[in-house]
């Protein structure tokens, strides 16, 4: 299927062809018509249409029929593809397949797996893979290329940046001179790829080249996500002012009341956008609109971060038990999707709002493992006040030179706690703050990492035993003890198999145990110690 130019008679032609006793040629005709109703805002007006032309010949088998099936699912992409979108496409898939059309194939995977897309990563993935299949075989590079960059979109959900970065910027360069609407949300993607690696001048770069491919094709959907990607770089990058400037026509256009529009990720970018200027009441607006958003029944990969945001915004406003409860079910929801940053992010504030340290900890191994560098200077700051005086201030000054390096400036409401933190530390230190300051701000992003990891027991850790492990190890402990393998407690832990194999190494170190044998020695023990 491919983008065609259809006017306000054609749409009046189809409607009259479907009222007349032989619908076939409005069907016909409304055949033609998906991309119109996909490109533009008026996609519900589409949704209805197709549906009575499905209606009028509900037993047809024929190629028709699953062009007019495979027309839906597109519009309900950008319409309302939430409940809709996989069945749709897996319907119009059976047909094509029976029909033996390689080339409808292409589309109908590709539009099935967008409508996994949200809910289940593996199976979207398994479902591009077949698509890239059919779609070479039908000489179709356009959605071969679509399809790499859909699989980059998954891998950047999932964290695997590396991966992610190699196939959006493939697509990109496939997609440009072939539909520059997905290679724009490509790119949108790419960005964001490029600001949780703390990279924030490449995030910027890639949103404004997004924005620059979409603004011609008056297509709301990919204009909604390219100015999303653009706020978030500039926010991060400490220009509230102009993030605010590019959103403002999405903001505009989802706060409609008389407008039902779908922009994945512009409620979520609108309430970030309210915590960064200290807005709790917008924030707390926004991030309530998509927070209970589902797919059949199933919490969506957006609500999971939308479960975040709304948990910092009520621990902010004092809500504490609400704050609780949403950020419980942050975690679940990134736990069941394989969202390692939105885990991390969610540990983090649970750590805020029990004050439980290890828990921020856990939240900084993530960020680590997964090379989640945006966040590391947040997570420095926010472990410095667990450590002993010197180790606080060098950990503090670390956090303050990764926000520079990086370019990633601190939130302005985090700024008058920071102050009042330091002015305490020199009152403690006296002359010995300036030398703990200096010998922390050499430190380069990576070290400082490592030294807040290691500084972690300062405050009276034992050496051996079960009371020296850390939180992290005593969960692997757990699960080792559980009988789960070292790729299971990978996955389960969202690590890589090498730091799963290092920390049972540390752990086996501090029980004085050889191996798995010998730590299932110690059961009671082991289920008193590391008990969820």
């Amino acid at each position: 299927m491919r983008p065609r130019a259809a006017s306000r008679p054609a749409r009046g032609g189809s409607l009259w062809g479907l009222a007349a006793d032989d619908p076939a040629p409005g069907r016909r005709l409304g055949a033609e018509l998906p991309w119109l109703w996909h490109l533009h805002r008026n996609g519900l007006e589409g949704v209805g249409f197709l549906r009575r032309a499905l209606g009028r010949a509900p037993s047809d088998r024929g190629h028709l029929q699953a062009r007019l099936l495979t027309g839906l699912a597109l519009v309900v992409d950008t319409a309302s593809p939430l409940d809709q979108e996989h069945g749709l496409a897996r319907q119009a898939l059976e047909l094509a397949t029976e029909h033996g059309d390689e080339e409808l194939r292409g589309p109908c995977l590709s539009l099935a797996s967008v409508g996994r897309f949200y809910t289940d990563f593996e199976a979207a993935w398994e479902l591009t893979t077949q698509a890239v299949r059919s779609a070479r075989a039908a000489g179709d590079a356009l959605f071969v290329h679509a399809q790499v960059g859909m699989q980059g979109m998954i891998r950047h959900l999932q964290d695997r940046h590396d991966e992610a970065c190699s196939l959006l910027e493939s697509a990109v360069d496939g997609l440009q001179g072939r539909h520059p609407g997905i290679a724009s949300t490509a790119l949108a993607f790419l960005s964001a790829t490029s600001l949780v690696r703390g990279r924030p001048a490449d995030a910027r770069r890639s949103a404004e080249d997004a924005l620059e491919l979409a603004e011609p094709l008056h297509d709301y959907l990919r204009v909604g996500i390219a100015r999303g990607a653009l706020a978030n770089a500039l926010v991060a990058s400490g220009d509230p002012a102009g993030a605010h400037d590019a959103v403002r026509p999405v903001r505009r256009l989802v706060g409609d009341a008389d407008t039902d529009v779908f922009v994945p990720g512009a409620a979520l970018t609108l309430g970030r956008l309210c915590l960064a200027d200290g807005d709790l009441d917008g924030a707390l607006r926004w991030f309530e609109r998509d927070v209970r958003q589902t797919d059949h029944g199933a919490p969506t990969y957006l609500a999971a971060q939308m479960h975040v945001g709304y948990g910092e915004a009520l621990r902010l406003a004092g809500r504490i038990e609400a704050a609780r409860d949403e950020l419980d079910r942050a975690t679940d929801a990134a736990r069941r999707l394989g969202m390692p940053r939105t885990l991390a992010d969610a540990l983090e504030q649970q750590g805020h709002l029990t004050g439980d340290i290890s828990l921020r900890h856990e939240a900084l191994a993530i960020r680590l493992d997964h090379g989640l560098r945006m966040y590391w200077p947040d997570s420095l700051e926010s472990l410095a006040p667990a450590m002993a005086a010197p180790a606080t201030v060098r950990v503090l000054a670390a956090g303050d030179r990764a926000h520079e390096v990086m370019g990633l400036p601190r939130r302005p409401g985090g700024r008058r706690g920071y102050d009042a933190t330091l002015a305490a530390l020199r009152d403690e230190l006296g002359a010995g703050f300036p030398a703990a300051w200096a010998e922390g701000a050499a430190l380069s992003p990576d070290e400082a990492v490592a030294y807040a990891r290691r500084a972690r027991g300062a405050r009276g850790r034992p050496a051996s035993g079960w009371g020296s492990l850390t939180p992290t190890e005593l969960t692997v402990a757990r699960l080792a003890a559980e009988g789960l393998n070292n790729p299971q407690i990978a996955a389960r832990l969202f690590m890589s198999r090498s730091t799963v194999k290092t920390h049972l190494a540390h752990l086996y170190a501090k029980l004085g145990v050889a191996n798995r044998t010998g730590l299932a020695a110690f059961p009671a023990a082991a289920g008193r110690a590391v008990a969820p």
